[in-house]
């Protein structure tokens, strides 16, 4: 197993080796006051790898007194006798865990000084072989073959991990179940402030994503459009999560697995593109309004139809200077695949324009979060002006009488023209 002090390549930071010891103690320091004992402990196995011997016995006290607290730290050991004089301030079990981790992080000088923890092993020595399940002659080689137990553990998850980070979503689900079954394996020996790590990679890869990748190899794309927002979202806040980046499992199980999480997510919705995009368009472009009347106004009835294989949500009209706008619906709204609806739109009309073409936009999104623009026109026509109805009740056009002005020949324009048109040519009507 590595320490930080390996994993971030400190050495390439600092130098020299009191800027080692220096960035290595702060950091842990920074982490006690912070409460993250997880990462104070982490840090103080690193500044057990680091050259130089000075207090490295008060160092391993501390890191396995910080891991063997669940929640603080209530006793801060001044050395490894310290810890062994005060050893009934922790629960046995969790002092072995954390002995055995601080053993398997394999920082060169407990591998130097394995007399610094005898006594405390042989305190352990029932619990370490109730843990780990392994057995020895003596404490000291009992402590050994635990702590390679847990390093070929975490070796075998971060197997699992890398195998996972592999997977398409076809084969995903397999190498997550595998992933799981080493985790619950590992979860057993490691520091009660590790378990909550594990835990959330068992959320990450819980029912949800199983059904995801059900839903993917089954070909159920509108199912697993509905998934990968969530998907997506989880990966997210667990790579985001800044409480857990000083701890080694976290970097090594916890940010892979969620990084191939936001991987997985994007490669489906790159397959589920086609039967994601909809298609939006009015049924009639051509409408007639009255425009005689006296408000510059006319509400008109539109039947928007979406023709595409997926479902178009927050739907919006744009159109030039607002002359169009969408009275009904009031929010943005939604059309499933081969939907449609009636779209209340109020136009507002230009003076002496009472016919015009206008160019407009449907604006909306996917079920992936895609945003589409569909561009459409809406040819407006002045629709037939009707009679003068009160004309017609006051002097009915088909009396005995005849009719001397053109203006009160009502329907009868189409023959009257013919009748002009004959007498014209002098023939006979």
């Amino acid at each position: 197993m590595k320490t930080l002090f390996k994993l971030f390549e400190v050495s390439q930071i600092a130098t020299t080796e009191s800027e080692l010891l220096e960035l290595v103690t702060d950091e842990a320091k920074s982490c006690i006051v912070k409460g993250d004992l997880l990462g104070a402990g982490e840090w103080l196995a690193s500044r057990l790898d680091c050259a130089g011997s000075d207090g490295i016995d008060a160092v391993m006290a501390k890191n396995i007194a910080v891991w063997a607290s669940p929640s603080e730290l209530e006793f801060s050991p001044g050395s490894m006798e310290d810890l062994f004089s005060n050893i009934t301030a922790f629960d046995s079990e969790l002092l072995a865990v954390a002995l055995i981790s601080v053993i398997a992080r394999n920082p060169k000088h407990v591998m130097r000084h394995p007399e610094m923890y005898r006594d405390l092993a042989f305190k352990l020595f029932d619990q370490v072989k109730r843990v780990y399940g392994v057995d020895a002659s003596n404490p000291i080689e009992l402590c050994k073959g635990a702590a390679k137990k847990l390093h070929e553990t975490q070796s075998k998850a971060i197997d699992a991990v890398k195998v996972f980070g592999s997977a398409q979503c076809i084969a995903a689900r397999n190498s997550s179940i595998d992933l799981l079954k080493s985790l619950r394996q590992l979860k057993l020996i490691i520091p009660p402030q590790e378990r909550p790590l594990l835990s959330s990679i068992e959320m990450l890869l819980g029912s949800g994503f199983r059904e995801f990748c059900q839903n993917y190899e089954r070909s159920e794309t509108q199912k697993v459009v509905l998934r990968i927002s969530d998907l997506r979202g989880q990966a997210q806040v667990a790579v985001n999560d800044g409480t857990a980046v000083n701890s080694l499992l976290w970097n090594l199980l916890v940010k892979p697995t969620a990084d191939h999480l936001t991987v997985l997510a994007d490669e489906a919705a790159r397959s589920c593109k086609v039967a994601l995009t909809p298609s939006l368009h009015l049924s009639v472009n051509v409408v007639k309004i009255d425009a005689t009347q006296s408000q510059g106004e006319s509400p008109i009835p539109l039947k928007l139809t979406n023709d595409g294989l997926g479902t178009a949500t927050k739907i919006t009209l744009q159109s030039a200077n607002h002359i169009l706008r969408i009275e009904s619906p009031r929010e943005p709204f939604t059309i499933p695949a081969g939907g449609d609806r009636i779209v209340h739109v109020i136009y507002s009309r230009q003076s002496g324009q009472p016919s015009s073409t206008l160019n407009i936009s449907w604006s909306c999104e996917d079920l992936s979060g895609r945003k589409h623009m569909f561009p459409d026109t809406v040819d407006i026509h002045q629709q037939q002006s009707e009679p003068d109805w009160k004309l017609l009740l006051n002097n009915p056009p088909y009396s005995l009488n005849p009719i001397k002005a053109r203006e009160k020949l009502f329907g009868r324009e189409a023959q009257l023209d013919a009748c002009e048109f004959a007498a014209r040519l002098l023939n006979s009507t």
